[in-house]
Order: C-alpha cells, then structure tokens, then sequence
C-alpha cells in the first residue's frame, strides 16, 4: 500500500516538471514601449513620431494626430497589408504583433480637444520625459534619440551611445553657452538651465553601457 501511495505521488511530480510553463504575456507598457521602437526606427525620418516636434517631411502627418485620419483597428489591418500613402514614403509591411505595438503606441500619444496645445500649455513631465521633449523639439531631425533607430543625419550619434563619447556631466556647460559640432547641419542653440538638467537626466535614462 505504502509503495503503491509513494509510486502515485512521485509520478504527480514528474508530470508536474514536466507540465509546460505557460509564457508570461507581455505588459500593456512594455507593448506600447516596443511600439515606440518601431515607429523610431521605421517612421521617424518623415514624421514626428512623439508629442513634441514636426515632422522633418511636411507632408508626413505627425502620429500624434495619426488615428484623428484612421480608426486605430483600421491602421492596424493595413499596417499589417502593407500600407500605402500619399507622400512618398516605403512600402512596408508589419507583423501582426508589430502591428499591434505600433498601434498600441499610437493610442498612447494621441492628442484630444481637450490636450488642445494652442494656448501653450503643457503636461507636467518628469525630468527625463521633459528632457526626451526638448529631444524631440531640437535633435530629432539628426540624431536618433531613442533606445533604438539610426540616426537621419549619418554624422549625428545616436544618443544611446553618447556616453562613450563624452563624459555626459561635461555637455552641461557646451548646452548652457551654445553647443557647436563637427558637422555643419547642426543649428547653434542654447538651453535654459532647467532644460540642461532635464535633457541631461534623459540621456542619462537611455545610454547603452559596454559590456553590459
């Protein structure tokens, strides 16, 4: 009897081992994170891709205003079909599941009647999300300044790597009298102190460490 009891129970637990372990799903933020890789790697040469900024074409719509001109569900099917557009742009084509990132991505950054930004007012920010704002407003028509994409302008480092060239601490002083560069499309500007910091904190949040 005991033999036979030891025997059921050491067989619960193999086949408990070898139950398969069922995948976790991805998380609503981590879905609309991967969506903002795709739409910095794929559409941000021609459109704004984020709630600041224009488009470098001014032809391409900025995504922020994207599903006021398609339904969300509509964008998604042809996205995945491969879509066509007026202004010049590649012909693409995602997978479902990219699909749906980019779509989920475009939901987040959408602007309503009530975000109307006419009268210059601005959502509170975190110091690194001011800091990807004034990214957004000033870099992003050279440098990729996400966490992936290359950059538009062949010249302009990524700024996920821009802590292996400089010592991030040491650009605070060239932002605060006027930034100059090798390359010769970078504007001259200058940022207010609270704008240093801020953009500061949000390299800081993006860089790629080596080796790690």
């Amino acid at each position: 009897m005991i033999r036979t009891v030891l025997g059921a129970a050491l067989a619960m637990i193999l086949s408990s081992c070898a139950a398969p372990i069922a995948e976790l799903a991805p998380s609503p933020e981590s879905i609309v994170n991967d969506g903002r890789d795709i739409a910095e790697a794929q559409c941000a040469a021609c459109h704004a891709v984020g709630f600041y900024g224009e488009s470098p074409n001014p032809a391409a719509p900025h995504l922020r205003t994207i599903l006021s001109r398609y339904r969300a569900e509509v964008l998604e099917e042809e996205l995945i079909a491969g879509i066509r557009v007026a202004h010049p742009m590649p012909d693409f084509q995602f997978n479902p599941q990219g699909a749906g990132a980019l779509t989920a991505y475009l939901r987040s950054i959408q602007e309503t009647p009530s975000q109307e930004r006419r009268s210059g007012a601005l959502p509170a920010l975190g110091a690194a999300e001011e800091g990807r704002r004034i990214a957004e407003i000033h870099c992003a028509s050279c440098h990729a300044i996400g966490a992936t994409a290359a950059s538009r302008h062949p010249m302009a480092p990524p700024f996920r790597i821009l802590s292996q060239i400089y010592p991030l601490n040491s650009l605070e002083e060239a932002f605060a009298e006027g930034i100059l560069v090798g390359h010769p499309d970078m504007p001259e500007f200058q940022l207010a102190p609270a704008q240093i910091d801020h953009l500061i904190a949000y390299l800081n949040s993006i860089q790629l460490r080596q080796g790690g």
